[in-house]
């Protein structure tokens, strides 16, 4: 991208020719057919397997909610942590001036 902006080709969200073609096709020959609506019904079916079903939600899903990404924690941490004295360490420390 020269000079740090697009220039030229199809704007964001525009679908490519062939894209475009396969809705057109899709429109022409199944009006109205959205395969997602279609999914969504093959799921619910009572005769739809469960690992078909699990497959199809999965699917589904990720044009509903954004998909998840993975966050690294750095659970590190410096303290300034001094161990317990002993009876032997407090008995010392007062028995040092005499």
């Amino acid at each position: 991208m020269p000079n740090g902006f697009k220039a030229g080709g199809r704007k964001k969200g525009t679908p490519n020719k062939k894209t475009q073609n396969l809705a057109e096709l899709i429109e022409e020959n199944y009006a109205g057919f959205d395969p997602i609506l279609e999914l969504i019904k093959l799921s619910k079916s009572d005769k739809a397997p469960i690992d078909l079903k699990v497959s199809i939600l999965k699917d589904v899903t990720q044009y509903i909610y954004p998909r998840r990404k993975s966050i690294e924690a750095d659970i590190t941490a410096e303290a300034n942590i001094t161990p317990p004295r002993t009876i032997e360490d407090i008995i010392s420390e007062m028995t040092k001036g005499h």
